[in-house]
């Protein structure tokens, strides 16, 4: 077994996959599961149990198997709560864009005209943007680079004007008519997140290269909207106070056949010249929100406790 399409069929079998699996890869990733490796699955996808699906299918009373059995989320401030702490004790610089790094001089130029130098290099920007800014890349990293993508987000937010929209999490679409893959309730991460008697939701629409986005705005709301309808999470749409776009351009790295390799031999020419990755996008990883900030820790540990190292760096983020 060497693409997921060949993982799905033989934990689940080809009813299984064909009805759940498969559609869902398609949405989610924006490329049919044989184009897909499986070095990103680990336990983010469960493996088939015989007695777990013989007992769903006899009975509605199953246990959830959620790959993440506990999560931590600030009860006031969002994420941006948890490194309240950093903000305070650092500099952090705004309203700077990277457009040339110069690794010869070991400057870094920005959009508004500001020139730094380094001696160290710790980024989080995409691996292939970062390659693009960078002088003097060889032909053969340059093109690697350019064969890595990933997916964009489309995100549709959602105000309800009641409580306990719907009592879970998390929860997948499988419709093919649907254009989100999934959703999510802000509100029961945290009660902070709402107005008091009301309640959230958030749906992801995914696209990318391989498959672009040729959805509006609108049409992507009216979408969600008739979705919602037709589980019975509206019952009219007075229910809704506000539905929201917003577009983010860096969702998941996609994990396409080889991808490992490749970006493997991006990542040693970028230390080979002394620039530190971090972070889902400058790592290229599958990363969830504490794995990418130990990315970061780590990160800096190599720059300011390596013997080797002097005390001079920098970082720029996406």
């Amino acid at each position: 077994v060497n693409n997921y399409h060949d993982w799905l069929i033989y934990q689940y079998g080809e009813l299984i996959a064909s009805r759940w699996h498969l559609p869902y890869t398609n949405k989610y990733w924006t490329i049919p599961a044989h184009n897909l490796g499986i070095g990103w699955v680990g336990n983010r996808v469960r493996r088939a149990d015989i007695h777990e699906i013989l007992y769903g299918a006899l009975t509605s009373e199953t246990p959830t198997y959620y790959y993440a059995t506990e999560m931590r989320y600030p009860l006031q401030g969002g994420y941006k709560a948890f490194i309240e702490p950093m903000i305070a004790q650092v500099e952090i610089r705004n309203d700077h864009c990277a457009i040339k790094i110069n690794l010869a001089e070991k400057k870094i130029h920005f959009s508004n005209g500001n020139v730094v130098l380094f001696d160290n290099l710790i980024s989080s920007i995409p691996l292939p943007l970062l390659i693009q800014i960078i002088d003097d890349v060889p032909d053969d990293i340059r093109k690697t680079a350019a064969t890595l993508y990933a997916t964009s987000v489309d995100l549709i937010s959602i105000g309800f004007s009641k409580p306990n929209v719907q009592p879970y999490l998390w929860f997948y679409i499988y419709d093919k008519d649907i254009l989100a893959s999934r959703a999510y309730s802000p509100s029961i991460k945290s009660p902070d997140n709402v107005p008091v008697g009301c309640s959230s939701l958030q749906f992801e629409i995914y696209s990318s290269s391989q498959k672009p986005q040729t959805h509006s705005p609108e049409e992507m709301i009216a979408n969600t909207l008739m979705f919602l309808k037709r589980i019975g999470l509206v019952n009219s749409e007075d229910e809704i106070l506000f539905m929201h776009h917003k577009r983010l351009p860096w969702g998941n790295v996609v994990f396409d056949l080889g991808m490992e390799k490749r970006r493997e031999h991006v990542l040693i020419w970028l230390k080979q010249n002394g620039i530190i990755t971090a972070g889902r996008f400058g790592e290229w990883d599958y990363q969830w929100s504490n794995q990418a900030f130990m990315s970061g820790r780590r990160a800096a540990h190599r720059v300011f406790h390596d013997p080797d190292q002097t005390d001079d760096g920098y970082v720029i983020t996406s």
